[in-house]
């Protein structure tokens, strides 16, 4: 029987390390389910709509939310070897995982971004840096993502290797059904990380000469945000598509590595919260301070 609706299939080529696998799957839903559901609940409950860091936080914590909540099938395939949901909850459960891995490193990067603009540019990025424009920055992040991610989805629905099990499509033996999303995510993935970087330089540049004296806590914080974001994309984003577009392009990565690089990238979802702590307090409760003094050290010189 080729149709995996009415099949239980059994794990190809994972065991013993599958069950590597779901500790860590269980582990990052069991951390991250409950941290982004509250950081969530914060954003939309406490402090809305009204600033565009709380947009684009919101947003990174859908998207995390959302990562987290395609889990618990691909814990039941890890933990007992068997697939017996279908094709069609596969490909969602993928779909789930793939888009919000992609939007979440768009999302850290426009919370860069938007903290560059208000730090080395506060009074000109002013018309830049509203609500509405952040509002429509990141439907355009969700709409990108989601096309990308249907391309995908229908490549990963038509692949042989999912007649049995499911997660299996990762392959480079599958030539004639290749996505172009792992090299689409390895290109804006590094692009990401070099925008990350470039921000990170020029801020502390800048803190290095405007923020002093009481205002040196806040500067701690800000640079930790940066240093956290350059730090997620170097750690679990670049190796994650690196290895997948050499699995899918070159052939010259295992299935098992591509398999325990998406397990390792996962436990960035356990670690947004803490862009959220150090965000939160350096901008939404500070940062008219912030920009205050730096504003009128722009004005002194």
């Amino acid at each position: 029987t080729r149709e995996m609706n009415n099949t239980t299939c059994s794990v190809n080529g994972t065991a013993p390390y599958q069950y590597i696998f779901t500790a860590v799957y269980t582990g990052v839903m069991v951390i991250g389910l409950p941290f982004n559901g509250i950081s969530l609940w914060i954003f939309l409950r406490r402090h809305g709509m009204r600033s565009p860091p709380a947009v684009f936080m919101t947003n990174l914590a859908t998207a995390d939310l959302l990562f987290v909540l395609s889990l618990p099938l691909r814990i039941y395939y890890y933990a007992t070897s068997k697939w017996p949901f279908g094709k069609v909850m596969c490909t969602i459960s993928e779909m789930l995982f793939r888009s919000n891995i992609f939007s979440s490193t768009f999302f850290i990067t426009l919370i860069s971004v938007d903290r560059f603009l208000a730090v080395v540019y506060p009074l000109r990025s002013r018309a830049i840096r509203t609500v509405r424009k952040a509002g429509t920055t990141c439907l355009a992040v969700w709409v990108f993502t989601m096309i990308l991610t249907a391309i995908w989805a229908k490549k990963h629905y038509e692949s042989p290797a999912n007649n049995c099990g499911c997660f299996e499509s990762h392959s480079a033996q599958n030539k004639t059904n290749i996505s172009p999303m792992p090299l689409v995510l390895a290109i804006f993935v590094f692009l990401l990380l070099i925008c990350n970087g470039f921000c990170t330089v020029m801020v502390l540049k800048n803190l290095h000469k405007t923020l002093t004296g009481q205002l040196l806590a806040e500067k701690k914080k800000l640079m930790w945000m940066f240093f956290l974001n350059v730090f997620m994309f170097a750690v679990f984003f670049a190796p994650f598509s690196i290895v997948l577009f050499l699995a899918f392009y070159q052939g010259t990565v295992s299935r098992l590595t591509l398999r325990f690089v998406t397990c390792f990238t996962s436990i960035n979802f356990c670690l947004d919260p803490v862009i959220y702590y150090f965000s939160l307090e350096s901008f939404w409760e500070k940062k008219e301070s912030v920009e205050m003094d730096t504003t009128r050290t722009q004005d002194d010189m």
